[in-house]
Formats: C-alpha cells, structure tokens, sequence
C-alpha cells in the first residue's frame, strides 16, 4: 500500500489543535471558572465537571458501533466529524457563558445540561476520530507518524489553551464577559479544526459484510487482552494529566505566588512537549514503544514528585523542572493514541475486517472515566486542604497543594508503568502488519 500523501496527514492531523485546545482550556481553567468566577463551591463544581463524563459512559460503545455501521455517500468517520465538530465548539462556548440575571441554582441546572449535551457530542466526535486514525494506514510506524503529526497539532492547541485564555478574558473585559469572549472565541477553533478533517479525510473503511449486533461488537473487544491494557493506561494517565492541569494554577498562584507567569510556564512545558515528539517517535521505532513510554512516564513521575520540594519563589529550580515536564508531556501524548491503533490493527487482522469505531468508542471510556475521576478528585481534594473561593493564603493550604500537585499524579503514573510494559510488542507489531498487508 502506498504512504498517504502529506495533504491528508496533515488535514487529518488538524485535528489535535481542537482536540486538545478545548481540552486545555477545560482542564486548566472550567473549575477556576466555576469556583473563582461563578462561586460555586469546589466539591460541587467538581461533580459538575466530572460526573456528566461517567453518567453518560454507555453511550461510547454504542457511537462506536454507529461510526462503524453507518450508511453515508462521506462514510460514517467523515460524516460525524462534519456535524459534530461545529456543535462542539457551540457547546464548548456555552461552558463559560453565564446568562445574566439567572440565580445561582438556575445556572447549575443550565452547567448540568451543558455537560451533558457536551459529553454526548464528544463521545461520537472522539470515537470517529480516533477510527479514523486507526484506519487511515496498516503500518504501525506510519501511523505513530501520524499520532506525532496529529500531536504537534494538539501541543499547539495545549499552548493556546494553557497559556492565552486568561490573556483573551482579560482582552475582552475579565470576569464573566471576559471568559464568554474567550470560550467565543476558541469554540470558533474547535469547529474550524474539526471541519478540516471531515473535508480532507477519506471515506474510510467498507462496512462489515454482516454487522453485528451492539452486544456482540462489544463482547469481541472485550476479549481482547491487550485492548484490557490500553483501557486502563488511558485511566491511569487522564487521572494523572486531570489533576495536574486542574491544580496547577492554584499550585503557583498560593504556593509561589506567580499566578502572573502562568502563561510563561505553559508556553515553556507545552513548546518542550512539541520539540520532544520527534525524539520521541524516533525512540519508538529505534526501541520498543513500552520502554520509550515508560521512560516519560518515570520522568514525569520524578518531576512532579520534585515540585513537591521546590522552595517558595526558587525560579532557578521551577523553569528546568517546567522544560522537563513538557518533554515528559509529550511522551504522554503520543504513545497511548498510537498504541491504541495497534490494538485496533491487531482486532483487524484477527477479525479480518476494521472494528476501529467499536474499539476507539470503548477504549475513549479510559480517558472518559480518567477525566471525570481526576475532576471528581480535585475537588475534593481542594476542600480537604481548605480551599474556597477567596481564602487567604496559609501554611497548611500550601502545604496542602504542594501533596496534591506532588504525590498524587506521581503514584498514578507509577501504577500505569506495568500495564505498559505488558502491552503489545515491537516483534507482536511486525507479524500483525505482515498480516493486514496479506488481507489487503
């Protein structure tokens, strides 16, 4: 089979700034807007961000099967990127608009409905996509090639998320307006992003001869056992990458008091996390992709537990943990997304036909489950070491914070390093592709 050409990498890859740009900008900031801007109290918004995510979990395998079995002259992939990614830049926006006049409990009813409908649209959006990376090659190395390419994307999007909002709210007045501009703004993005990978993508895959039923999908995933791996990387890791992101901005605002070089720290974590991709992905096919990823993972572990220890102000020793942190990130984004398309591939090549919608739609439950916990845990964690809205900064906050930021995404990283090291090897990669090249 020929390489794709560059247009269609590069229309699909255009995706991740979406992605991963609405993705930031919740992470980072959505509990700092509810609990800071909308007084509402942390455990309460943690439900809000979180639970929405595990309520609405079933209907990932069933927008799997639905991405894989739907008639359409674009194929079901590109079909639902064309719909869905507007109304996730819609949806998006209305996170951080507060309709005026509205008492508090009202707004809490209209958050409610907005995750929901969010959560329900990203579930059919995620799973097309992430089917449609898994699709687009048989080779494993072209497609860790295009989850590099779809990654630089997506760190770009990180660094406009992570680092520019508070910038634009302040640009369109701060508060409540501010934050509506911002997320306008950004929403506009999100659907742009989407709408380029549905306009380049091609049809995608031939529908199975004889479609089963949405029981009989499911069950064919869950025997695989190294599907069983990936789901719980992607767990562990979404908890990891969750409470690092929702904290952060409380770690340097009350433990070194530099809220105001926020934007400086993400600029330099996520430009580390894009220079670090290439080397990542050459280690990957030099090495084996379980050591290279457990290496970030290690790596990141060390880091977070060395921001636990960082002296108040000591900035010498904050940049070069920040730039070791952002290459460690890259690690984290490339390697789960690529490894997940070689469970997709092996399934293909046991099943003799593509099953991407129904695996991606399941796997995504990880990230899914990994996003909601770790929102659901912040929250509780910030009231457990006394956070609120307006608190004055003490010793038993910071200390509070530096656990938090520290202790807690470094075991969850050091729980995922077995389940990568058993996942799919190089030798196990090379024998499946020789057999999809068969088959084709």
């Amino acid at each position: 089979m020929n390489p794709l050409p560059l247009w269609r990498k590069i229309g699909y890859a255009v995706g991740g700034l979406g992605f991963d740009l609405a993705f930031n900008v919740t992470s980072f900031y959505l509990m700092y807007y509810l609990t800071g801007v909308a007084a509402i109290p942390p455990v309460e918004a943690g439900l809000l961000a979180g639970l929405p995510a595990i309520v609405l979990a079933p209907l990932n395998p069933l927008a799997g099967v639905l991405s894989d079995q739907t008639h359409s002259r674009l194929g079901g992939r590109r079909l639902f990127l064309s719909v869905c990614g507007p109304l996730s830049g819609l949806f998006f926006f209305l996170q951080f608009f507060a309709p005026s006049g509205w008492e508090i409990h009202t707004l809490i009813v209209y958050w409610w409905a907005v995750q929901l409908a969010y959560a329900s649209n990203g579930s059919l959006l995620g799973v097309s996509y992430d089917a449609l990376g898994a699709e687009l090659s048989p080779s494993s190395s072209e497609r860790m090639e295009l989850v590099s390419m779809r990654q630089s994307f997506g760190i770009l999007g990180a660094l406009i998320g992570s680092s520019l909002p508070l910038l634009v709210v302040s640009a369109f007045g701060g508060g409540k307006i501010g934050f509506a501009g911002m997320a306008a703004a950004f929403g506009v993005l999100v659907a742009l992003s989407f709408l380029t990978v549905g306009a380049t993508a091609s049809a995608g895959s031939k529908l199975a001869e004889q479609p089963s039923s949405v029981w009989k999908e499911v069950q064919l995933t869950l025997r695989l056992k190294p599907f069983w791996l990936q789901l719980g990387v992607a767990f562990l890791s979404q908890i990891a990458v969750v409470v690092v992101n929702a904290t952060l901005i409380f770690y340097l605002s009350y433990v070194h008091g530099i809220a105001n070089l926020f934007a400086l720290v993400m600029l330099l974590s996520t430009g580390a996390a894009l220079v670090s991709l290439p080397g990542w992905s050459w280690l990957s096919r030099r090495w084996d992709a379980r050591w290279a990823f457990t290496i970030g993972l290690l790596g990141y572990a060390t880091v977070l537990l060395s921001l636990r220890f960082v002296p108040q102000g000591e900035m010498i020793l904050l940049w070069p943990l920040t730039i070791l942190a952002g290459v460690c990130v890259g690690a984290m984004n490339i390697f789960p997304k690529a490894m997940i398309t070689d469970v997709a591939a092996y399934d293909h090549a046991c099943q003799g036909r593509s099953r991407a919608g129904n695996i991606m739609g399941l796997w995504s439950l990880g990230g899914r489950g990994g996003t909601a916990t770790g929102n659901v845990l912040v929250g509780w964690l910030l009231a457990f070491v006394g956070y609120r809205g307006g608190v004055e900064v003490s010793a038993g906050l910071q200390m509070g914070l530096r656990f938090i930021m520290g202790f807690v995404p470094s075991t969850v990283l050091l729980a995922t390093v077995p389940l990568v090291l058993c996942s799919l090897s190089r030798a196990e990669m090379i024998r499946i592709e020789a057999t999809l090249r068969h088959q084709t």
